[in-house]
C-alpha cells in the first residue's frame, strides 16, 4: 500500500508476487478500501519531519479501519525515539521507561500507546517493533544516504556531527525478514519488541568504509555548526532533525535479547556486507 502508485510499479514489477493498493491516508473510505481483505497489516507510513504529529490522527484512522474491516493484526514498526535519554549507560531494554523529552518523541509514545490500546481492548491483536537507525539499498532517510549516494557519483558527502560517537545502524533488508518471522509466531502480539543494529560504530568509520568499498578516496565534511545552522535554514529535513541531535551525541542502543529469544535468533547483515549490497546496482 503506498500513496503513490508510480512508487509501486518501481518496487513491485509484475513478476513479483504483490496486489499494489494505493490509498489516501486523509480519506477514512479509502484506508477501509486498501485494508478490506487484509489479514495482517505492518503500519510503515511515514509523513514529513515538520508535520510529525499527523502520525496520531493517521494510525487512529487505520485502527479505525482495521477494526471495521476485519483485519485481523497489526504491527507497528516505530522507533527508538519514545524512550528518550538512555538510563545507566546500558543497552535500553523494553522495560525502560517511555520518558521522551522531545516533541517527536512524544508523538511517537503515544502513537504507540494507541496501538497497544487496541490489542488491550481486545479490537485486534497489535504489536510494536522498536528499530535503531538504519540503512540500506534505495533507503533515502538515513544519517548515511549523503555517504552513499556521493560514494556512487563520486562528489562530496555531508556527515552530521558528532561523527566520533558509537551508534548503530540496522540493515533494512534484516528488519524486513525480523517483521516477516513476527508475523508468524503468536507470542509476539500485545507488547512492544527492540531491535538493534549490527553492532556499535561511528559515523565516520561507516561513511569511510562506503566509500572504501565504492572504490574512493573518502570525500565528506562534518559540517561545522555555522554551517549545519544554514543548511538548517534551508532544508526542513534537516531543521527538524535538530531536536533529535540527542541521538548522535547520547546514542539509544536497543537491547533486543527478548526479540531474538522469541524468534530463535535474529539476522544481523555484518556492516560491510550491507554497505555492499547497498552500493550495488541494485541497491541504486
Amino acid at each position: 500500500m503506498s500513496r503513490s502508485a508510480l512508487a509501486l510499479q518501481v518496487r513491485f514489477p509484475p513478476e513479483r508476487a504483490a496486489e499494489p493498493v494505493v490509498w489516501d491516508p486523509e480519506e477514512q473510505a479509502s484506508i477501509r478500501h486498501a485494508l478490506q481483505g487484509v489479514d495482517t497489516a505492518v503500519y510503515m507510513a511515514g509523513v514529513p519531519l515538520w508535520e510529525f504529529a499527523k502520525h496520531l490522527a493517521l494510525t487512529r484512522r487505520v485502527l479505525e479501519a482495521a477494526t471495521q474491516t476485519g483485519v485481523r493484526r497489526l504491527l507497528l514498526v516505530s522507533s527508538n525515539w519514545a524512550y528518550g535519554l538512555p538510563e545507566g549507560g546500558k543497552p535500553v531494554t523494553e522495560a525502560h521507561a517511555l520518558a521522551a523529552h522531545t516533541v517527536k518523541g512524544r508523538v511517537r509514545a503515544e502513537q504507540e500507546q494507541a496501538v497497544l490500546a487496541a490489542h488491550s481492548a481486545g479490537v485486534l491483536e497489535t504489536a510494536v517493533l522498536r528499530v535503531a537507525d538504519f540503512y540500506g539499498p534505495q533507503v533515502e532517510a538515513s544519517y548515511l544516504w549523503s555517504a552513499f549516494r556521493a560514494a556512487k557519483q563520486g562528489t562530496r558527502a555531508q556527515v552530521m556531527q558528532p561523527a566520533d560517537r558509537p551508534h548503530e545502524f540496522v540493515f533494512v533488508p534484516d528488519a524486513a525478514r525480523t517483521v516477516l518471522h513476527m508475523l508468524d509466531q503468536a507470542a509476539v502480539w500485545g507488547r512492544a519488541w527492540n531491535l538493534g543494529g549490527a553492532g556499535p560504530v561511528t559515523l565516520r568509520a561507516m561513511v569511510e568504509a562506503i566509500f572504501a568499498e565504492a572504490g574512493r578516496a573518502p570525500f565528506y565534511e562534518v559540517a561545522p555548526g555555522w554551517k549545519l545552522g544554514l543548511i538548517r535554514m534551508m532544508n526542513p529535513y534537516v531543521r527538524e532533525l535538530k531536536e533529535m541531535q540527542y541521538l548522535l551525541e547520547t546514542p539509544v542502543f536497543l537491547d533486543d535479547a527478548a526479540l531474538s529469544g522469541t524468534l530463535g535468533g535474529l539476522t544481523r547483515t555484518p556492516y560491510s556486507a550491507g554497505i555492499r549490497q547497498t552500493l550495488a546496482p541494485a541497491g541504486r
